[in-house]
């Protein structure tokens, strides 16, 4: 059996980080928060948009290879009885996420989005 130790992976120059493109790894994460002003962090992503009640845009900083990539959406901080988080468009650059409580659009504090697929 073979085994690799290392504190940091760098690209062949040792400038940077090594690129991920056409393997299976994670290539977006963002945690965010709705229930204010919109704030944002993670990989791969360069805003986020408050498209009104429970709806928020998400635009990539490195674009998917089409719309080829499985993304998943979670409450962080609900303390609703019943939630519902859809993707409800995609595209090589941006999803949309849609919030609803209990048959109402809703904001809440925080959101976890993760999403896999091959960058283009």
């Amino acid at each position: 059996m073979s085994e690799i130790r290392a504190n940091t992976i760098s690209d062949a120059a040792g400038t940077g980080p090594i690129d991920l493109h056409k393997q299976d790894a994670n290539k977006l994460w963002a945690r965010f928060n709705t229930s204010a002003t919109i704030s944002i962090s993670g990989l791969n992503v360069a805003s986020a948009v408050d498209l009104g009640v429970g709806r928020t845009s998400v635009s990539f900083t490195n674009a998917f290879d089409g719309t080829k990539y499985a993304p998943l959406a979670t409450v962080l901080t609900g303390t609703e009885a019943s939630w519902t988080i859809q993707i409800t468009s995609l595209s090589s650059t941006a999803m949309t996420v849609h919030s609803v409580n209990e048959l109402s659009n809703f904001d809440d504090r925080g959101f976890s989005l993760s999403t896999s697929g091959d960058l283009a």
